[in-house]
Formats: C-alpha cells, structure tokens, sequence
C-alpha cells in the first residue's frame, strides 16, 4: 500500500503565509527602504473608444478600472486629449469625465496613472462626437398641377450625415389646403389639393436625434391638360354631345369620356369621332403636348385647324373632319412623329411643303378642296403605304411621288390636275391599287405601268389620255379591276392578246382607227334574212368601184344614196367604197351570221364601237332568236325618223350605237309599223339601242334594251293590255298577271304594276325588265316573257328563269282606294320615236285616245 499523501510544497507554504501558526505573531519588521513591489511600475488595460452624441454630450470613464497592479487606490490620475475642439477632459480621483465639443469628429484622450514611487502607466482611447446632419444642396422649387398625380423628391440627393449616419426625414406643408405631403422612407411626394403657393419644411434627423431642416416653395397651377379639354368643351357645344361622360368633373382625366390618360395624369389619346361636336376647334388643343392620338372625324366641326396643333410634337395619328375650312396650317410639319394623318374633305389653300417633314408618315388623306400643286416634298415621305388627294389640285403630278417605293395605294382623284402621267409611277413596285380617275390628265398612258407586278386595281377613266393603250398592261397578272372608259381618245391597238386581256377585264375600249379610210357602220345580218341598207354620204352616192373582200359571204351594190348588203354566207368580209372624186374610200365591216330559231334580228351597229359590243349585240340578239322561235312576220319597212338604215325587217332590225347618257346604263327607242289607219300597230319593226361605253357587253343590258324593242313595257296601249288607273299604269296579260301574283305579286292589284315617275317604262320588281336590275343571274325573266306571250308572241318559255317573291309592297292607285276606282282608267300616251340619233335626247310623244271612265 502506498502511504499518506503529501500536500505540494507551494501549498503548504501558501497556508503557513495564510493562517500563521499557533504561536504569537511576531512584531512587523521596522520599514526600511522602499525595495521589492512597492517600487514596480503600473500597468495599463484598454479603455474602450467612447462616442457622445452630440454637443455639449459628456461621459465618464472611471480609469482605476484600466490600471494595476497593486493598489489602485495608491495611483494617481491625469488626462489629455489630442484635440480640444472636439472634447474636453476633466480628471477627479481617478474620474475622466469627456465633455463633447461644438465641432464633433473623433480625438484621441490619453489617461496617465502614477504610483506614489513615480512610476506611470498610460492608455489611449478614441473619443467620437456625433456631428449635425447638413444639407447637400437646396430643394429646387416645384410646380405642380391642379388634380394632378403626385410628385415625388427623392430626399437623400438633399441631405448628408457627416458621419455617415442613416438618416430618418420628416416634412411639414404650410397649407394643406394648397398641398398635402408625405413621406415615404426618402421620398417626399407631394400632392396638389388646390391652387396657389405654399412651403413645405423637410427635416432629416440621425439615430442620435440630430437633425437639419431646409424649406422650399411648392405652386400648385391648374392642370394644362384639364384646362385644355375644358377649352374644348365650351368651344364645341359639350352639353349637347352624344356622351360627356365625367367631363368638367374631379375624376381624374382618364375616366373622361374620350379620354386616356397616363400615370401622371397626362392625356395620351383623345378620341371624341361621331360624339357631335360642333362649332371650333379651340387653340387650347396644342396645349395636350403628351398626345399621342387625336381624333375628332365624323363630328359638325367648323373653321380652321389652329395652327397650335403644332405643339403636339408627340402626336402619332390625327383624325380631323371632313368640314374643317381654311388651309392646312404649315405647323403642321412639325409633328415629325406623325404615322396616320387624315384631314377630311373640306379644306381648301395649298398643301403646305412643310408636310414633306412627316419623315415617318404610313397614311395620308388630304382630301377636300384643296388647290395649288402638289408639292415634290412629298416625295420625301418614303415610308408611305397609302395616299389620298382630292379637291382642286393643279398642275402636273410631280415626279417625286416615284420615290414613294413602299406605297401601296394611291388615289388622286376628283382634281383638276393636268399634264402627263409620270413614267416614275412605275417605280411604285409595292402598290397595289391605283387611282387617278373625274381629273384632267393628258398623253399617253405610260408603258412603266406594267412594272407594277403587284397591281389589283386601276382606274384611269374620265380623263383626257390619248393614244394606243400600251400592250405592257398586259402585263399586270394580278389586275382584277379596269377602268380605262371616259378617254375618248384611248384606243386599242390592232393587237389580238391586249384586245383579249382587255375583254377579260371588262373593259371594251374603242379599237385605234386608220386614218386613210372612212369606218362606215358596220352590217351584222343573218343568212337566211333578206338584208339591209345603209345610207351614204353625198361624195358616195356614185362611186367609182364597190369592192368585197368575201364575195362569197355578202353582195353590195349602191342604189338610191345607200349600200344595199344582202346576205348569201356565213362569214366576215369589208365593202370598200372609192368614190369618184377623190376623197378618202369608206369601208363597211360586214359580219353574215348563221340564223338562230325563226325570228330575225338584224343589227347595223355605228362606228367606231367599243370592242366587244358587236360580240356581246350579236348574242344578245341571238338569245332573244332562241326565245321567240316560231315566232314569224311579213317584211316591213323600219321607219324610225333619221336612223340611217333602210331594211325590209326580218323580223326586228337595229339601230346600235354609243353614248354616254348620264344615269343610263343603255337607252332603246322602239318602231312599230303602221296600220291601214296609220295608227302604229303591235308589231314592232326594231329601233335604236344606245349603250354606255363600259356596259357594251352586258348580256344583261342588251338583251333588256332589245326587250324594250320587241314592245317589253312600252306597248301601244289600245291593245287592251295597258291599264291606268289613278295615273298608276299597269300590264293586265293573264298570263303576266298569273306570273305576278305566283310569284308573290299584290292579287288586289288589276295587274303588273309599271315603273313610277322617273323609273320610265320599266316592271315594278325584280325582272328581265324590271327595276331590280342585278337581283340575280341570270336575271329571272318569266314574268316579261309570259307578257310577250300575252302579246302574241311565240314564246318558248322553257328558256325561262323563275321569277322570285322580290316585289316590292303593294303600290295602290294614286289618289283612290282600290274597288270601284280600278274601273275608272285612262288609257296612256304611247311614246314614238323622233329623232333617234344617238344625242341622247328623249324620244317625243302623243295622246292617242281615251278609254272608259
């Protein structure tokens, strides 16, 4: 076993210096020299930095706490500082109490401790003095608007904390009345309550409660934008518009009908079309210069445009409308932002130059009056899809609209402009629709219009162009609309694939004609008919030679002042005529066709014709040959005033021509033979048949004009089958008037009801010869066959087409109920023909008679 353990020496002797021993103490030793501890020196610990927090702030440090060893209470204390503007130092026992001083920032305090030997110790620490924050620069002032959106300042860019301190702000408004405002971490937005001025002071303060405060000037002046819509308003009748929804109200200006607006109350668009305003547009308008869209088309707006529509440099679409007057103001050029700009229709003054600026222009329509030029600037709008000019332009069509590559329609119609056609058009790549139609253009058309590949439409009627048309419009593959018409001196030339292409377009322009011959009118008979006759000239009546081409297909002698042209073969062949004393020869088309059915229509057709009336005359007759097979007559003598042929019919014969009589699709003048009496009879013998140049080759037309020569609608009214009572005219054949009611006709009605004042004679309805031109095609006509069957006729009425329920309502007679009255008729004045040449002019009548009443 190991034995008891021993206690280590430090600790025994650590105890026997504790607790002595048992004995009496022994007597201090005598002091003697200050040897051992009592002469070290002290030590110093770290005193931590110390931050006050502001001027005048003090804090106290006790520094017995920071030195040792030995007794603390035997040192003694001194303090200084590095810098006295900073803080100051007071030293009591072993207190330092640090009073802050006026300039703030950080210093250096060192503390000094010394024993009762004279050895020191010392230890320095930081002292910081919390600083004022400061201003960084002034609040600008700031306007506002009345009902506007808030306004925010950023407040930081405002203020500093010299020491870098997070700074809390606060701001107060003189008069909330004026502005309200508030504080959003370092935003200060600032609302306008009313007009007027007031300051607002802001404060920024730091965590120590230290602050600075600068203030500034806020005017809050009424909302440019509201004061320009109210503007508007009164100036154009806004209580009577359709809708003024919220308008003069405190809503914000986006919930005003018509209006949008942005975040910050400004108005983006303004759109009041068809709102019925009236009166002007004020010069307030220019003051909405945040506008991107400005519409006011469709309204009864007056006067001119105020030349402060200048101002909306933001402006992208303006819409104005069609009754504006004045010129275009030039300010107008300034709206360099401008994509749609359409300006009605009444305008009148130049175009102004200045809308050549309009660099980023896709649309424009002028329109209106406008006179003057068209000015080259405009070819500087090469972004341009589409133009529109009207009005009373002059002068030629500048050649700078070639540079309009990216166009793709342009109209220019309605204008007095002159001049030639720019060949530059053919530069225009991109369009697609073409009008330059009611102008004055002169010359050619140009052969670079068949560069435009693109090209769907064009319309060039009712100008003054000349010439051949050029064989390079034959080019244009995707044309789907022509109109050429109206140029009288635009002639086609001898070239049978434009001729084609031209007849394929439904365009029947006159064929260019030879100026070393006379065109006489040209024959179209049947084989089996007895001929015709066509009157001469007075140098022609004793010629020198008759010439046929074709022998074999007509003979032609001259008797009495007139050719005589009998048939003896289908075919084609030219009577030419020289006459004896020198002047030009003249030359007769003759066209002998294979006969259709029973009954004859022979056709002398003036020169020069349109292309394809012949064709389209020749079929319509044929149809009607077809229709009225068996039908069959003795010979008669046509006898209608000055038409210049002479013919025993078989069974009809034509007079066919052009004209351009306004509102008349095409015009017929029926001749009837004379009975024993003199009277005319039922029997008609042919007439004339003047058609519009762009309808020469409607079926539709033809064969309604050739109706009207076989008696359709204009019979002699003795024969029992015209009835009028009241001045209401009606057709009573049974055999129409069972058609008319089958098909949903008026059966209180004595018959077919005929067309009223200004209608002419024409059907009541939808018919071959009614009113209801283009109802269907084709065209029903049983109703106008079955009433030449009530005429006599022999009708094959398998050939014709359904008469619809497309009546209109029922037409009672005019000053009477119907009854009693339907017995009391007059019967009608028959029109004859006098004086069918062509002129347009109405044929003449007279009273025949009178019937029951």
């Amino acid at each position: 076993m190991s034995g008891p353990r021993r206690l280590p020496a430090f600790l025994v002797a650590f105890l026997i210096a504790s607790c002595g021993d048992a004995t009496e103490p022994t007597a201090p030793p005598r002091p003697g020299p200050a040897t051992g501890p009592a002469n070290r020196a002290p030590t110093a610990g770290e005193i931590p930095a110390q931050r006050l927090s502001g001027p005048g702030d003090t804090v106290t440090v006790d520094a017995a706490t920071y030195f040792g060893p030995g007794r603390r209470r035997d040192l003694t204390f001194a303090a200084s500082i590095s810098d006295t503007t900073v803080a100051r130092v007071a030293v009591e026992g072993s207190r330092v109490t640090v009073t802050a001083g006026s300039a703030g920032g950080s210093a250096t305090l060192t503390v000094t401790a010394r024993n009762p030997a004279g050895l020191s110790a010392s230890a320095a620490f930081a002292v910081v003095v919390n600083r004022v924050p400061a201003a960084a620069g002034m609040l600008p002032t700031v306007t506002l608007t009345e009902a506007g959106a808030a306004v925010a300042v950023e407040l930081s860019a405002y203020f500093r904390d010299p020491d870098g301190d997070a700074l809390a702000y606060t701001a107060a408004s003189s008069d909330a009345v004026i502005v309200r405002v508030a504080v959003e971490g370092a935003a200060l937005n600032l609302t306008a309550r009313g007009i007027g001025e007031a300051s607002v002071t802001v404060t920024a303060t730091d965590p120590d409660g230290l602050s600075a405060s600068q203030g500034f000037a806020v005017t809050v002046t009424e909302h440019p934008d509201r004061a320009a819509l109210i503007a508007l308003y009164e100036a154009t009748d806004g209580p009577n518009w359709r809708n003024s929804d919220y308008w003069l109200t405190d809503a914000p200006l986006g919930r005003w009908y018509g209006v949008s607006a942005r975040a910050d109350d400004r108005v983006s668009e303004l759109n009041l079309s068809a709102n019925n305003l009236s009166g002007e547009i004020p010069p307030e308008i220019g003051n909405l210069t945040n506008l991107g869209w400005l519409s006011l088309s469709n309204n009864d707006l007056s006067g001119p445009i105020p030349p402060e529509i200048g101002n909306l440099a933001r402006l992208e679409n303006l819409y104005l409308p069609s009754n504006l007057s004045g010129p275009i103001p030039s300010e107008i050029g300034n709206l360099a932002r401008l994509e749609n700009l359409y300006l009605g229709g009444n305008l009148s003054g130049p175009i102004p130059p200045e809308i050549g600026n309009l660099a980023r222009l896709e649309n424009l329509d002028l329109g209106g009056n406008l006179s003057g030029p068209i000015p080259p600037e405009i070819g500087n709008l090469t972004r341009l899809k589409s133009l529109g000019l009207g009005g009373n332009l002059s002068g030629p069509i500048p050649p700078e609209i070639g540079n309009l590559t990216s166009l793709e329609t342009l109209n220019i119609t309605y204008t007095a402009l002159s001049g030639e056609i720019p060949p530059e058009l053919g530069n225009l790549t991109s369009l697609e629709t073409l009008y330059l139609n009611t102008n004055a253009l002169s010359g050619p058309i140009p052969p670079e219009i068949g560069n435009l590949a693109r090209l769907e439409t064009l319309y060039l009627q009712r100008n003054a162009l000349i010439g051949e048309i050029p064989p390079e419009l034959g080019n244009l593959a995707r044309l789907e609309f022509l109109r050429l018409a109206g140029n009288a001196d635009l002639c086609a030339p001898d070239d049978p694939g434009l001729r084609t292409w031209l007849l394929d377009k439904s365009f029947s322009p006159f064929p260019c004609q030879r100026d070393d011959i006379r065109i006489l009118p040209r024959a179209l008979i049947r084989s089996d008919g007895d001929g015709l006759s066509l009157n001469l000239p007075d140098d022609l009546h004793v010629p020198a030679a008759v010439n046929v081409s074709a022998p074999g297909v007509v003979a032609a002698t001259v008797v009495s002042g007139a050719i005589r042209l009998v048939p003896r073969s289908p075919g084609r062949a030219e009577v030419e005529i020289v006459p004896s004393g020198g002047e030009l020869p003249a030359v007769a088309g003759v066209v002998v066709r294979e006969p259709v059915g029973t009954f004859g229509i022979d056709i002398a057709m003036k020169q020069p014709a349109p292309m394809g009336y012949e064709e389209g005359m020749i079929a319509a007759a044929d149809w009607w040959s077809s229709v009225l097979d068996g039908t069959e007559w003795p010979d008669q003598r046509l006898q209608c005033g000055n038409v210049p042929v002479i013919a025993e019919a078989d069974e009809l014969v034509i007079w066919a021509g052009t004209n351009s009589h306004p509102g008349a699709l095409g015009w017929a003048g029926p001749c009837f033979s004379r009975e024993p009496d003199g009277l005319p009879s039922l029997r008609p013998t042919g007439g004339v048949v003047w058609m519009q140049p762009d309808y020469a080759t409607s079926q539709h037309v033809l064969r309604h004009e050739i109706g009207h020569l076989l008696g359709l609608v204009s019979w002699p009214t003795w024969t029992g089958l015209t009835l009028t009572i009241k001045d209401r005219k009606y057709f009573v054949g049974p055999r129409a008037v069972e058609v008319y009611r089958a098909g949903g006709g008026d059966p209180d009605l004595p018959g077919v009801p005929f067309g009223g004042s200004g209608y002419g004679p024409h059907w009541v309805g939808c018919d071959l010869m009614g009113l209801g031109f283009g109802c269907s095609q084709p065209v029903p006509n049983v109703l106008s066959l079955a009433a030449l069957a009530d005429a006599g006729y022999t009708v094959d009425m398998s050939k014709a087409t359904p008469w619809p329920q497309a009546v209109p309502a029922a037409m009672p007679p005019a000053g009477g109920e119907s009854g009693d009255g339907f017995r009391d008729y007059v019967i009608v004045e028959i029109v004859e023909p006098d004086g069918l040449d062509g002129s347009g002019r109405s044929p003449g009548s007279r009273p025949i008679g009178r019937g029951p009443e």
